[in-house]
Order: structure tokens, then C-alpha cells, then sequence
């Protein structure tokens, strides 16, 4: 297997891993984390539900799909855009 094979795989299931346990963080208390997306002040009070209760459901999803090697190509592009609002929310 070429080494940039191998870097693939292991960029994959690092990813996966990633959203794995960012998923399952969430939902062992889901209160405290919509207490944190709260905090960020960032959505209105009505949204904040709505992105406690979805987010760790595409983070699931996505680590899944990357780790099962299922959809890579639309779970990689929708996990960059999530990191992108991460990394915008951290910074406001």
C-alpha cells in the first residue's frame, strides 16, 4: 500500500474517531451542553434547543459514515463546514 494510502486511512479514522467521542461527550449530558452552545451567545434562545439536539446527531452520523468508509466525500465537506463554525464561534 502506497504511504499516501496509508496516510488516508489513518487521517479517516482519526476523523472518525474525533466525532465519535465529540458525540458521545454531548450526549452523556446533554443539559450541560446546551448550557455551553448557551453560553456562546451566539443563536437565539429558541435555536439553541434545536442545535443542542442536532449537532451531536451529525456528529454521529459523520463519524460513522467515516469510519464505516460509507459517503467519505459529503461526510469529509460537511465536517470541514463544522469545523469552520467551530473554530468561528470559538473565536467570537
Amino acid at each position: 500500500m502506497k504511504p499516501a494510502r496509508i496516510t488516508w486511512h489513518v487521517a479517516r479514522l482519526a476523523s472518525a474517531g474525533l466525532w465519535l467521542v465529540a458525540a458521545l461527550g454531548k450526549l452523556q449530558d446533554p443539559i450541560k451542553f446546551m448550557g455551553g452552545v448557551e453560553q456562546y451567545g451566539l443563536l437565539p434562545a429558541w435555536g439553541v434547543p434545536t442545535a443542542a439536539l442536532l449537532m451531536p446527531g451529525i456528529e454521529l452520523t459523520l463519524g460513522l459514515c467515516l469510519l464505516a468508509k460509507r459517503n467519505v466525500k459529503p461526510a469529509a465537506l460537511l465536517a470541514n463546514g463544522m469545523m469552520m463554525i467551530f473554530i468561528l464561534a470559538m473565536g467570537s
